[in-house]
Protein backbone atom coordinates (compact mmCIF):
# COMPACT_ATOMS: atom_id res chain seq x y z
CA UNK A 1 0.00 0.00 0.00
CA UNK A 2 1.04 3.57 -0.69
CA UNK A 3 2.82 5.12 2.12
CA UNK A 4 1.39 8.45 2.04
CA UNK A 5 -2.26 6.58 2.18
CA UNK A 6 -1.29 5.12 4.90
CA UNK A 7 -0.19 8.39 6.68
CA UNK A 8 -3.44 9.71 5.69
CA UNK A 9 -5.20 7.21 6.78
CA UNK A 10 -3.46 7.21 10.54
CA UNK A 11 -4.83 10.79 10.44
CA UNK A 12 -8.15 10.02 9.46
CA UNK A 13 -8.24 7.57 12.10
CA UNK A 14 -7.06 9.62 14.56
CA UNK A 15 -9.32 12.22 13.53
CA UNK A 16 -12.58 9.45 13.82
CA UNK A 17 -11.19 9.08 17.52
CA UNK A 18 -11.14 12.27 18.74
CA UNK A 19 -14.65 13.06 17.03
CA UNK A 20 -15.79 9.87 18.64
CA UNK A 21 -14.36 10.85 22.30
CA UNK A 22 -15.81 14.74 22.06
CA UNK A 23 -19.51 13.10 20.74
CA UNK A 24 -19.35 10.97 24.65
CA UNK A 25 -18.35 13.85 25.97
CA UNK A 26 -21.13 16.35 25.37
CA UNK A 27 -20.08 19.07 28.35
CA UNK A 28 -16.74 18.98 26.17
CA UNK A 29 -18.13 20.59 22.92
CA UNK A 30 -20.62 22.93 25.50
CA UNK A 31 -17.43 24.45 26.91
CA UNK A 32 -16.10 25.03 23.82
CA UNK A 33 -18.49 28.64 23.64
CA UNK A 34 -17.64 29.24 27.01
CA UNK A 35 -14.03 30.93 25.48
CA UNK A 36 -13.77 34.92 26.35
CA UNK A 37 -13.36 37.03 24.09
CA UNK A 38 -10.25 38.36 25.33
CA UNK A 39 -9.22 34.93 25.78
CA UNK A 40 -9.29 34.52 21.18
CA UNK A 41 -7.83 37.69 21.14
CA UNK A 42 -4.63 36.79 23.21
CA UNK A 43 -4.29 33.64 21.39
CA UNK A 44 -4.25 35.07 18.11
CA UNK A 45 -1.81 37.52 18.94
CA UNK A 46 0.39 35.15 20.83
CA UNK A 47 0.16 32.88 17.68
CA UNK A 48 1.35 35.46 15.67
CA UNK A 49 4.23 36.53 18.11
CA UNK A 50 5.46 32.76 17.56
CA UNK A 51 5.45 32.63 13.74
CA UNK A 52 7.40 35.76 13.87
CA UNK A 53 9.75 34.46 16.43
CA UNK A 54 10.03 31.28 13.91
CA UNK A 55 11.13 33.37 10.69
CA UNK A 56 13.67 34.99 13.12
CA UNK A 57 15.04 31.55 13.94
CA UNK A 58 14.75 30.52 10.09
CA UNK A 59 16.71 33.63 8.98
CA UNK A 60 19.72 33.39 11.08
CA UNK A 61 19.16 29.37 10.46
CA UNK A 62 19.62 30.21 6.89
CA UNK A 63 22.04 33.17 7.22
CA UNK A 64 25.06 30.08 8.49
CA UNK A 65 25.16 29.76 4.72
CA UNK A 66 25.37 32.92 3.28
CA UNK A 67 22.01 33.56 2.25
CA UNK A 68 20.36 36.95 4.08
CA UNK A 69 16.67 37.14 3.42
CA UNK A 70 14.57 40.26 3.25
CA UNK A 71 11.44 40.13 5.79
CA UNK A 72 9.23 39.60 3.56
CA UNK A 73 10.80 36.01 2.56
CA UNK A 74 11.96 34.92 6.26
CA UNK A 75 8.21 35.18 7.67
CA UNK A 76 6.80 34.39 4.20
CA UNK A 77 8.46 31.37 4.03
CA UNK A 78 7.98 30.29 7.56
CA UNK A 79 3.96 31.18 7.60
CA UNK A 80 3.62 29.17 4.39
CA UNK A 81 5.84 26.69 5.54
CA UNK A 82 3.75 26.45 8.77
CA UNK A 83 0.34 26.25 6.82
CA UNK A 84 1.74 23.65 4.19
CA UNK A 85 2.50 21.10 7.35
CA UNK A 86 -1.17 21.34 7.79
CA UNK A 87 -1.97 20.01 4.28
CA UNK A 88 1.05 17.42 4.41
CA UNK A 89 2.98 14.63 6.54
CA UNK A 90 6.20 14.48 8.02
CA UNK A 91 6.62 18.37 7.94
CA UNK A 92 6.05 17.98 4.50
CA UNK A 93 5.96 22.36 4.62
CA UNK A 94 10.10 22.08 4.93
CA UNK A 95 10.01 20.71 1.06
CA UNK A 96 8.10 23.61 0.04
CA UNK A 97 10.26 25.90 1.47
CA UNK A 98 13.82 24.11 0.41
CA UNK A 99 11.76 24.34 -3.08
CA UNK A 100 11.60 28.20 -3.29
CA UNK A 101 15.14 28.59 -1.95
CA UNK A 102 16.29 26.08 -4.89
CA UNK A 103 14.08 28.43 -7.80
CA UNK A 104 14.74 31.78 -6.03
CA UNK A 105 18.41 31.56 -4.74
CA UNK A 106 19.61 28.11 -6.65
CA UNK A 107 20.17 27.19 -2.66
CA UNK A 108 21.13 23.44 -2.63
CA UNK A 109 18.02 21.47 -1.07
CA UNK A 110 20.75 18.79 0.46
CA UNK A 111 22.28 21.78 2.56
CA UNK A 112 19.10 23.19 3.35
CA UNK A 113 18.03 19.53 4.60
CA UNK A 114 21.74 19.73 6.36
CA UNK A 115 20.79 22.29 8.48
CA UNK A 116 17.65 21.64 9.53
CA UNK A 117 18.69 17.81 10.57
CA UNK A 118 21.24 19.26 12.77
CA UNK A 119 18.68 22.03 14.11
CA UNK A 120 16.34 19.37 15.06
CA UNK A 121 18.51 17.28 17.24
CA UNK A 122 19.43 20.95 18.85
CA UNK A 123 15.90 21.17 19.49
CA UNK A 124 15.49 17.91 20.83
CA UNK A 125 18.28 19.01 23.65
CA UNK A 126 16.87 22.28 24.17
CA UNK A 127 13.44 20.48 25.23
CA UNK A 128 14.83 18.09 27.46
CA UNK A 129 17.01 20.30 29.28
CA UNK A 130 14.30 22.46 29.82
CA UNK A 131 11.68 19.78 30.96
CA UNK A 132 14.24 18.73 33.42
CA UNK A 133 14.27 22.30 34.64
CA UNK A 134 10.35 22.29 34.96
CA UNK A 135 10.02 19.01 36.39
CA UNK A 136 12.69 19.36 38.98
CA UNK A 137 11.02 22.94 40.23
CA UNK A 138 7.42 21.91 39.57
CA UNK A 139 7.04 18.45 40.89
CA UNK A 140 8.75 15.70 43.19
CA UNK A 141 10.82 14.23 40.85
CA UNK A 142 11.14 11.40 43.10
CA UNK A 143 6.91 10.56 43.01
CA UNK A 144 5.73 7.54 41.05
CA UNK A 145 4.38 9.25 37.61
CA UNK A 146 7.23 11.57 37.67
CA UNK A 147 10.39 9.29 37.21
CA UNK A 148 9.25 8.13 34.22
CA UNK A 149 9.39 11.79 33.11
CA UNK A 150 12.83 12.22 34.06
CA UNK A 151 13.88 8.92 32.77
CA UNK A 152 12.58 10.16 29.53
CA UNK A 153 14.21 13.54 29.29
CA UNK A 154 17.55 12.26 30.37
CA UNK A 155 17.44 9.39 27.61
CA UNK A 156 16.17 12.28 25.03
CA UNK A 157 19.49 13.49 26.35
CA UNK A 158 22.26 10.98 25.93
CA UNK A 159 20.86 10.02 22.67
CA UNK A 160 21.01 13.69 21.21
CA UNK A 161 24.84 13.68 22.47
CA UNK A 162 25.76 9.99 21.35
CA UNK A 163 24.16 11.01 17.97
CA UNK A 164 26.81 14.12 17.81
CA UNK A 165 29.76 11.68 18.81
CA UNK A 166 28.56 8.47 16.68
CA UNK A 167 27.87 10.18 12.90
CA UNK A 168 30.88 11.45 12.83
CA UNK A 169 32.70 7.82 13.27
CA UNK A 170 29.93 6.59 10.73
CA UNK A 171 30.38 9.08 7.98
CA UNK A 172 34.01 8.08 7.69
CA UNK A 173 32.75 4.50 7.13
CA UNK A 174 30.27 5.57 5.38
CA UNK A 175 31.26 2.70 2.17
CA UNK A 176 29.65 0.44 4.68
CA UNK A 177 26.51 2.13 4.81
CA UNK A 178 24.94 2.65 1.09
CA UNK A 179 21.34 3.35 1.87
CA UNK A 180 22.88 5.56 4.62
CA UNK A 181 25.28 7.79 2.90
CA UNK A 182 23.49 10.39 1.50
CA UNK A 183 22.00 11.12 5.18
CA UNK A 184 25.46 10.67 6.90
CA UNK A 185 26.76 13.17 4.04
CA UNK A 186 23.82 15.92 4.54
CA UNK A 187 24.31 15.50 8.66
CA UNK A 188 27.96 15.99 8.39
CA UNK A 189 27.97 18.83 5.87
CA UNK A 190 25.17 20.84 8.33
CA UNK A 191 27.55 19.60 11.60
CA UNK A 192 30.39 21.16 9.93
CA UNK A 193 28.21 23.97 9.05
CA UNK A 194 27.08 24.57 12.55
CA UNK A 195 30.91 24.06 13.64
CA UNK A 196 32.01 27.33 11.46
CA UNK A 197 29.84 29.74 13.19
CA UNK A 198 30.24 28.91 16.77
CA UNK A 199 27.49 31.44 18.21
CA UNK A 200 25.01 30.27 15.62
CA UNK A 201 23.86 27.15 17.91
CA UNK A 202 23.79 29.30 21.01
CA UNK A 203 21.68 31.40 18.84
CA UNK A 204 19.42 28.75 17.96
CA UNK A 205 19.09 27.08 21.23
CA UNK A 206 18.24 30.26 22.95
CA UNK A 207 15.24 31.33 20.28
CA UNK A 208 13.98 27.67 20.68
CA UNK A 209 13.72 28.15 24.40
CA UNK A 210 11.94 31.01 23.53
CA UNK A 211 9.57 29.21 21.32
CA UNK A 212 9.05 25.81 23.88
CA UNK A 213 8.30 28.62 26.37
CA UNK A 214 6.07 30.70 24.27
CA UNK A 215 4.34 27.51 23.06
CA UNK A 216 3.68 26.46 26.82
CA UNK A 217 2.15 30.06 27.75
CA UNK A 218 -0.17 29.48 24.58
CA UNK A 219 -1.14 25.77 26.25
CA UNK A 220 -1.49 27.47 29.10
CA UNK A 221 -4.08 29.80 28.40
CA UNK A 222 -6.12 27.69 26.56
CA UNK A 223 -6.06 25.05 29.58
CA UNK A 224 -7.10 28.45 31.47
CA UNK A 225 -9.69 29.20 29.24
CA UNK A 226 -11.71 26.35 29.22
CA UNK A 227 -11.62 26.72 33.39
CA UNK A 228 -8.73 23.88 33.99
CA UNK A 229 -6.83 25.11 37.44
CA UNK A 230 -3.08 24.14 36.58
CA UNK A 231 0.21 25.23 37.09
CA UNK A 232 2.50 27.16 34.13
CA UNK A 233 4.92 24.44 35.35
CA UNK A 234 3.00 21.38 34.61
CA UNK A 235 1.97 22.81 31.61
CA UNK A 236 5.91 23.22 30.32
CA UNK A 237 6.39 19.70 31.04
CA UNK A 238 3.75 18.65 28.45
CA UNK A 239 4.47 21.07 26.07
CA UNK A 240 8.56 19.95 26.02
CA UNK A 241 7.08 16.10 25.47
CA UNK A 242 4.97 17.62 22.42
CA UNK A 243 8.86 19.31 21.18
CA UNK A 244 10.03 15.89 20.76
CA UNK A 245 6.49 14.74 18.76
CA UNK A 246 7.80 17.37 16.05
CA UNK A 247 10.74 15.01 14.93
CA UNK A 248 8.12 12.65 13.61
CA UNK A 249 5.22 13.91 12.83
CA UNK A 250 3.37 11.57 10.52
CA UNK A 251 0.21 13.09 10.26
CA UNK A 252 -0.44 17.18 8.77
CA UNK A 253 -0.01 18.86 11.78
CA UNK A 254 0.84 16.53 13.79
CA UNK A 255 -3.07 15.88 14.01
CA UNK A 256 -4.58 13.50 16.38
CA UNK A 257 -0.68 12.57 17.95
CA UNK A 258 -1.03 16.06 19.45
CA UNK A 259 -4.08 15.29 21.40
CA UNK A 260 -3.11 12.15 22.50
CA UNK A 261 0.35 13.36 23.86
CA UNK A 262 -1.35 16.25 25.91
CA UNK A 263 -4.13 13.79 27.24
CA UNK A 264 -1.81 11.28 27.97
CA UNK A 265 0.59 13.27 29.65
CA UNK A 266 -1.22 15.70 31.40
CA UNK A 267 -3.36 12.78 32.94
CA UNK A 268 0.15 11.56 34.06
CA UNK A 269 0.03 14.45 35.87
CA UNK A 270 -2.99 14.40 37.67
CA UNK A 271 -4.88 16.98 35.23
CA UNK A 272 -8.27 15.98 33.42
CA UNK A 273 -7.58 14.70 30.14
CA UNK A 274 -10.91 15.54 29.50
CA UNK A 275 -9.86 19.35 30.06
CA UNK A 276 -6.32 18.55 28.46
CA UNK A 277 -7.84 17.49 24.94
CA UNK A 278 -10.68 20.46 25.03
CA UNK A 279 -7.56 22.75 25.30
CA UNK A 280 -5.24 21.19 22.82
CA UNK A 281 -8.44 21.34 20.11
CA UNK A 282 -8.78 25.33 21.31
CA UNK A 283 -5.06 26.28 20.82
CA UNK A 284 -5.60 24.22 17.18
CA UNK A 285 -8.56 26.14 15.85
CA UNK A 286 -6.72 29.29 17.48
CA UNK A 287 -3.25 28.31 15.20
CA UNK A 288 -5.46 27.19 12.19
CA UNK A 289 -6.86 30.61 12.11
CA UNK A 290 -3.62 32.20 12.25
CA UNK A 291 -1.73 29.76 10.11
CA UNK A 292 -4.06 29.75 6.78
CA UNK A 293 -4.31 33.47 7.58
CA UNK A 294 -0.84 34.60 6.88
CA UNK A 295 0.00 31.82 5.20
CA UNK A 296 -2.53 32.42 2.42
CA UNK A 297 -1.25 36.42 2.58
CA UNK A 298 2.06 35.27 2.13
CA UNK A 299 1.77 32.64 -0.24
CA UNK A 300 0.34 35.56 -2.95
CA UNK A 301 3.21 37.65 -1.71
CA UNK A 302 5.87 34.99 -2.66
CA UNK A 303 4.13 33.95 -5.64
CA UNK A 304 4.66 37.46 -7.04
CA UNK A 305 8.57 37.37 -5.84
CA UNK A 306 8.99 33.98 -7.87
CA UNK A 307 7.03 35.67 -10.66
CA UNK A 308 9.49 38.69 -10.94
Amino acid sequence: MNTKKIRYGIGILLIGITVWFLSTQPEVLTSLQQIAWYDLVGLILLSMLIILILGVQFKYLILIFGLNLPFREWLGLTAVNTMCNYYLPVRGGLIVRGAYLKRQYNFPFSRYTSLVIVSQLLMLGVAAILGIIFLVGSLDIFAENTLPLLGLYVSVIIITLSTYKIMPSLARQSARFNKLRPFLQQFMEGLKSWQQHRFASVYFSLLMAILIFLWGLRLYICFMAVGESVSFGQIMIIQTILSFSLIISITPGNLGIKEGITAFSANLLGISPTAALLASLVERAVVILVVFGMGLIFSHILMRELKS
